[in-house]
């Protein structure tokens, strides 16, 4: 595992070292790197456990940092991140559409350079894309509590753009623009769930009549 951890700080390394020597930091860049997959304790994979499932993420952007967490007793820790998230988030910091069929959210510590603002386009292009799905896979989508939800986001949105920054302090801007891309993330979530539910319902008919033939047919063979 150590072996393992000096390789990657090697090739972070590296990394940076190409880039400096070729571009001088004249381009921005975006690197995120990561395992496929982690390890037991014995040495093999594939399984559920934390070890195994759980991975390192490294990020490095020029005028960025992930955000650490650090508690109370001293220990740092950082915020887990889904596998489905890294997709959408990659596609706005790399300024790239959010490919149609994403039911991901993006990953909001990766946005730390952007301005409130930035922020909130950011997460409305989100969930407008989250959204196009859940019209097209659920019929009666403008009674789901999820799509109601983003729709009472998109008014505070609204709401807010028209508010005159000079009537508001900075502090109070900002906190009202931070409630409200909490507020897609939670609209998003929503979205995400009721359509992961719905997408996985079996045929059980179906499946039962299939089993049922095949049984049949090996027993004529």
């Amino acid at each position: 595992m150590l072996l393992c951890c000096l390789c990657y700080d090697v090739l972070i390394l590296f990394i940076n070292f190409v880039i400096f020597l070729k571009y001088n930091n004249s381009l921005p860049t975006l690197i995120m790197l990561c395992g496929d997959h982690g390890m037991s304790d014995q040495g093999s994979h594939g399984g559920a456990s934390v070890s195994e499932t759980l991975v390192p993420v490294v990020y490095i952007k020029p005028g960025q940092t992930f955000v650490q967490n650090k508690r109370q007793d001293g220990l740092v820790t950082f915020p887990a991140i889904e596998q489905i998230d890294v997709v959408p988030t990659l596609s706005v910091l790399l300024g790239l559409p959010i490919p149609q069929n994403n039911l991901g959210k993006l990953i909001d510590e990766m946005l730390d350079g952007f301005t409130i603002e930035e922020k909130l386009l950011a997460w409305h292009t989100n969930a407008y894309q989250v959204v196009q799905v859940f019209k097209q896979n659920l019929p009666n989508h403008e009674q789901e509590p999820a799509f109601l939800a983003y729709e009472r986001t998109l008014e505070s949105h609204r709401n807010w753009m028209f508010q005159m920054k000079g009537n508001l302090s900075s502090v109070t801007f900002n906190e009202v623009g931070v409630r409200i891309s909490q507020q897609y993330k939670d609209a998003i979530v929503l979205m995400s769930s009721k359509l992961s539910s719905s997408l996985t319902q079996y045929d059980m008919y179906g499946l039962l009549t299939s089993i049922y033939c095949l049984f049949v047919v090996s027993m004529v063979m």
